[in-house]
């Protein structure tokens, strides 16, 4: 029985630790509401290809990893961020159609990763819409930028009382100056985690779309179709393998010969 009561009271100890976090959250960035639900944006164009994007969804300062979303950008061609921001922003709040103009449930607050750009991108996605930023939802970004200049770091501490972590910046419509993001304070950690979970879970998404994308561009090479890709995987394990494998571990296996290895080595590039 005592261990049961222990166990209840930490359990009502963390949620009350949660709870204060958000409060102190909502002071911290001006929000009408602690943050409840709060839904992070980023995306991930490394080389302009495959573009992808992301959202994690955090409820009561947990991940609710049921409520995440991977989006394949459609529209934007090239490497343009701030298009993409829009997108994705776009397609994730928009009513589902014009004869029934209704969207999904909005979050309290809305992240995206980046700076001032991100953020009015992502605004301007919102308005075109309907959805109110500062009305109908809240909306900050989070740059992280470790070549901030000695004179705005000063300028960013001079009235923090905690320890400013290096160039991290939340920026808040309508407000010229970001705030600086604290060391080991409540809220500060949570915007970070949030951050964080975000993207890694974009990076791994655009790393498996890469991935199977490389791995059908083997059938691109001439002489490589289906079943000699299959060989090959079997082989060397998965398409790293593959890759890295030197050109007489690849004529090793049948079918493969210089000039298909040398292509095969041009997929790296």
């Amino acid at each position: 029985a005592a261990n049961a009561v222990e166990s209840l009271n930490k359990k009502i100890d963390y949620a009350n630790k949660k709870a204060n976090a958000l409060i102190e959250l909502q002071s911290r960035l001006r929000l009408k509401r602690a943050p409840r639900i709060i839904e992070a944006f980023d995306i991930s164009n490394l080389g302009s290809t495959n573009a992808v994007g992301a959202m994690v969804v955090f409820r009561d300062g947990e991940p609710d990893k049921g409520s995440y979303r991977k989006y394949r950008i459609k529209d934007v061609k090239g490497q343009d961020d701030y298009a993409m921001i829009k997108e994705m922003l776009a397609r994730r709040y928009r009513p589902a159609d014009a004869a029934q103009p209704e969207r999904p449930s909005l979050p309290d607050l809305i992240l995206v990763d980046g700076g001032k750009g991100q953020l009015n991108s992502a605004l301007a996605a919102l308005s075109e819409i309907g959805v109110r930023a500062g009305e109908d939802v809240e909306i900050i970004s989070l740059a992280k930028d470790g070549h901030i200049s000695a004179k705005e770091r000063f300028v960013l501490a001079r009235n923090s009382k905690a320890p400013v972590s290096k160039g991290e910046r939340v920026f808040l419509p309508n407000v010229k100056d970001p705030l600086p993001l604290k060391e080991g304070t409540r809220p500060d950690l949570l915007l970070r985690r949030i951050r964080d979970e975000v993207h890694r879970y974009v990076i791994g998404f655009h790393r498996s779309v890469r991935s199977r994308a490389m791995v059908f561009a083997l059938d691109a090479v001439p002489g490589v179709g289906p079943a000699l890709r299959t060989r090959l995987l079997e082989k060397f394990g998965d398409l790293n393998g593959v890759l890295n494998a030197t050109t007489d571990e690849l004529v090793a296996v049948k079918g493969i010969t210089r000039s298909i290895a040398a292509m095969i080595h041009e997929l790296k590039i």
